[in-house]
């Protein structure tokens, strides 16, 4: 009997990976979206293993674009290697097959993790087979389809993965093997910063499990399970924290959260985390970018809710920690709430709420919602055929109607068309979302449409965003509005000081219409700001004008046409040929026939932070900003010469 039932949990297990396998044979192909672009798509570390070494050393291997760039040393390792065996091809298959592969083995990974605490609980079967179906409950689970069809995403899931390994090792070793978990977790957080909050939930799984504590009872006993709890955590607290502190340090100056108020973000996090509890259960309404506003008064009743969910949460916690048999759901609510720390308290993130934000957290409530269903059944169970007949319809119905989901969402990520246009429908006042639906109209030649949602991207909260404008400007060029297409050009470069794309499509906007020295000039801004963009190198190496002709038709015009703005373009060849002393005598020339030239005070900047003059450069650009207060590119500028000085 004990060899059938084995056997039986055998084949249901390799009948999971055929039902996963076919939920998501559709997901293969699907594209690069979202920050893909900026990771994989023009990150040229990905693309030569040459730089392992600086994927460990320099967070800026991570992303083209200086304000993503985290350190995330093992997330850009792992899709150079994609790279790599897609025959050093942009294949998103390749890249969607190392991700599945790790859903896989995170899948083995809770398997023995649920059963190893199930089984204390009930018999060796239903341990087992509770515990085969909280793991395809979770592969299965439409919102957890987010992060796997969004291949940037797989920071989560790799540093899930690993999380749940190293609690594994923990659980299956004894003595001092249990610290074989902690060169696990370190590769974890190396992978993403929230794998620390792993220190959380061994402390926890250690106060239930091992202690056997009951948090309602705050007495002399309860605090010594806890300091025995600390006792055996001590070595995964110190190291974890000095992995979290080495990326920390690691993390490039670049980088921003890019949430514009801490306290308008922790208040509105209580509803944010209800929405994710509930999706567990209902998911339904998924949307690649939601539409969801910070909450701005504590009167408001989204915050009184949130709040009230999070006591009955609490106390849902404590109260299950009082019986051995409810801990299993007391632990999955702690590492629900736990996992959402990173992205759900006090660092304020550009995006209230994230679909992909749920694939960490979820893990524990699987557990949670797994083990509380067997035990609500279980006394009908051992009595009725019946009962356990309608479960396993029941169990396969909530089974089937996740997979069913998943293999739509598949259908939604298959394209940036219709990835967006669902976002659109979803979150019809997400400006970012109506952008992207109106990028993925210009794609096809659809330039009014696109148009359109640009505009009305712009009545926003997005409306300031640089890209939007650089959109708008790529898209007024190809329907032939050049005069447009300038401005909004130079607007998205004003508003977007730090976005090296900016200056790259402007740069080829000005090939097109032959201005190749000035084009070349922005070309060299996108490599100071992102020196990995792949793009901007093979532009820039296939101009057609040699520095040589370029610098000889500057010198000519300037000396023939004694002009402020033929001396600042002269002093731009000066500034790309790296000749920094030139490039500030011909500004100085520019100021002399226009003393409130504020672009000319810029470059003097420029070069002389070059030159490692900050001093010189930062007293250049304050003048700038007295002239032009709003002149982003000069902010960035002083900024630059601000972080010399203090070096």
């Amino acid at each position: 009997m004990k060899l059938e039932r084995i056997s039986t949990i055998r084949l249901l297990a390799i009948l999971l990976l055929i039902v996963f396998t076919a939920t998501y044979w559709n997901h293969f192909n699907n594209g690069f979206h979202f920050d893909d672009s900026h990771t994989i798509v023009n990150n040229g570390y990905v693309k030569d293993l040459k730089y392992f070494k600086e994927y460990f050393t320099d967070g800026a291997t991570q992303s083209s674009l200086p304000t993503n760039q985290s350190y995330r040393p093992i997330v850009t390792l792992s899709a150079a290697v994609d790279y790599y065996l897609a025959g050093n091809k942009l294949d998103p298959f390749y890249f969607h097959i190392s991700t599945f592969l790790w859903v896989i083995f995170q899948g083995i990974m809770m398997f023995f993790l649920f059963r190893q605490v199930f089984r204390k609980l009930t018999d060796q079967f239903a341990a087992d087979a509770v515990a085969l179906f909280a793991v395809a409950w979770y592969v299965l689970h439409t919102a957890n389809a987010e992060s796997i069809n969004y291949i940037s995403a797989r920071s989560d899931i790799i540093s899930t993965a690993l999380v749940v390994a190293a609690l594994v090792v923990y659980q299956y070793t004894t003595g001092k093997k249990k610290l074989w978990a902690l060169p696990i977790i370190v590769v974890g957080i190396l992978t993403k910063p929230t794998s620390v909050m792993y220190v959380g939930m061994l402390f926890a799984y250690i106060l239930l499990f091992e202690e056997k504590t009951d948090l309602s009872k705050l007495s002399v006993n309860t605090f010594k399970n806890g300091w025995s709890a600390f006792k055996k955590s001590i070595a995964v607290i110190v190291v974890c924290g000095i992995a979290f502190l080495f990326t920390r340090q690691m993390e490039p100056e670049t980088w921003i959260a890019g949430g514009p108020s801490v306290y308008n973000y922790l208040i509105t996090q209580p509803f944010v985390i209800l929405r994710y509890f509930w999706t567990f259960f209902i998911p339904i309404n998924l949307s690649a970018d939601t539409d969801w506003t910070l909450v701005t008064s504590l009167a408001d009743y989204r915050f009184i809710v949130g709040m009230l969910f999070l006591i009955a949460l609490a106390a849902s916690i404590i109260y299950c920690s009082k019986k051995e048999q409810l801990r299993p759901i007391s632990f999955g609510l702690i590492w629900f709430i736990v996992a959402l720390v990173p992205t759900s308290s006090i660092i304020p993130l550009a995006e209230v709420t994230n679909d992909h934000r749920m694939f960490y957290p979820f893990m524990g409530l699987t557990m949670a919602a797994s083990w509380g269903f067997y035990l609500l059944l279980k006394p009908q169970l051992e009595k009725s055929s019946a009962v356990r007949s309608i479960t396993m319809i029941l169990g396969l119905i909530i089974l089937a109607g996740n997979a069913y989901g998943t293999h739509q969402r598949n259908i939604i990520w298959s394209s940036d068309e219709s990835l967006w246009r669902d976002v659109t429908i979803k979150s019809p006042n997400n400006g970012r979302g109506l952008m992207n639906y109106g990028l993925a109209k210009m794609r096809v030649g659809d330039y009014q449409s696109a148009i359109d949602y640009y505009t009305r991207a712009f009545s926003t909260e997005y409306g300031n965003h640089p890209y939007l404008s650089l959109n708008m400007a790529i898209c007024q060029a190809a329907s032939g509005n050049s005069e447009l297409a300038q401005r909004y050009y130079e607007e998205s470069i004003q508003k977007g000081a730090g976005y090296p794309d900016c200056h790259y499509f402007y740069a080829q906007w000005l090939m097109k219409k032959g201005d190749v020295s000035n084009a070349r000039y922005h070309l060299t801004e996108v490599l100071r700001l992102s020196p990995g963009h792949e793009n901007a190198k093979q532009l820039l190496d296939g101009l057609s004008v040699s520095a040589d002709q370029a610098l000889k038709q500057k010198e000519t015009l300037a000396a023939t046409n004694p002009s402020p703005e033929n001396y600042l373009n002269l002093s731009l060849e000066y500034y790309r040929l790296k000749r920094f002393e030139d490039c500030i005598a011909e500004c100085r020339k520019a100021i002399e026939l226009k003393p409130d030239y504020a672009e000319a005070y810029n470059n003097i900047c420029c070069a002389y932070n070059e030159l490692n003059e900050p001093e010189k450069a930062i007293k250049a650009c304050e003048k700038a900003l007295e002239l032009n207060p709003g002149y982003e590119l000069a902010k960035n500028n002083l900024n630059w010469g601000k972080s010399l000085l203090k070096k």
